[in-house]
């Protein structure tokens, strides 16, 4: 019989561009952030503006200070190519890599801790 373990968590949300909204996106996704120290944020079809850029650099603060300490990692995918540009002339695509897909963003977290069998 297999038993299975948790590796580690993730977790991932898919954004919208829904027009304008009075909340922070670091409030409106505050539980995700808490829940835990990997996230996966899926942009596919947003163009970043100035304003999301720093709703962006302001969730990405939170996280941080939320999971310092311990292993965390932050990543996003399915961005559209203005958005790459955007974050690499901020001098921010070391802080909020953009990958292809899940998987690339899984692995770039690095290997997951493993447990030690006792004898």
């Amino acid at each position: 019989m297999k038993n299975l373990t948790s590796e580690r968590l993730c977790v991932v949300a898919k954004l919208t561009d829904m027009g304008n909204s009075n909340t922070p996106l670091e409030e409106q996704i505050r539980p995700l952030v808490n829940a835990a120290p990997y996230l996966v944020l899926d942009v596919d079809g947003i163009a970043f503006t100035s304003m999301m850029l720093g709703d962006m650099v302001n969730l990405y603060s939170s996280f941080q200070k939320r999971w310092s300490g311990r292993p965390n990692g932050m990543a996003l995918v399915h961005a559209p190519e203005v958005t790459k540009q955007v974050l690499r002339l901020a001098k921010l695509a070391d802080k909020l890599p953009v990958y292809d897909d899940l998987d690339q963003a899984w692995r770039s977290f690095g290997p997951a801790p493993r447990a030690q069998a006792r004898v």
